[in-house]
């Protein structure tokens, strides 16, 4: 009889172990899920909203003189690059900050290269050690492509 509640109660105390592992990772991937959605559609908010606010303004010489890169720096938290049509760089909120320099202006480089493309935002995977995503705007001013903003 021993016997038999001994071995019962191992097996309880192991299905409680199985089950509550298996809900710790349903919900380790349910919040990783929501946690990634969340902070992808912030950026992107924050890229249309910095691309129409530099229209609004003038374009990207009126918002560089006017010191209004205060506000990129008050507002998020993650780095904001300005460049220009022809692929200089005009603003970079985290320029001493790079982990990786090189990648990060080969893929400034292809966002300039696609200026034929009709879209006005979009954005860049690199998937890696660290998946970074590179969120782009086009910046317009009376229907010219003045640049583009580019958070990271």
């Amino acid at each position: 009889m021993t016997k038999f509640r001994t071995k019962l109660l191992l097996a309880l105390i192991l299905l409680i172990m199985v089950v509550f592992l298996a809900v710790g990772l349903l919900l380790g991937l349910l919040f990783k899920t929501y946690y990634a959605n969340a902070f992808n559609e912030r950026i992107e908010n924050e890229t249309l909203f910095i691309t129409n606010y530099i229209e609004e303004i003038g374009g990207i010489t009126p918002f560089l003189n006017k010191q209004n890169v205060e506000l990129i720096d008050s507002i998020e938290d993650h780095n904001c690059t300005i460049i220009s049509s022809d692929g200089q760089i005009l603003f970079d909120s985290n320029v001493n900050r790079f982990d990786n320099v090189g990648t990060h202006k080969v893929l400034l480089n292809n966002i300039v290269e696609e200026k034929s493309s009709t879209k006005r935002y979009g954005y860049k995977k690199i998937v890696g050690e660290n998946e970074l995503r590179y969120y782009w705007g086009k910046i317009e001013i009376g229907g010219k492509l003045e640049g583009y903003a580019i958070f990271s």
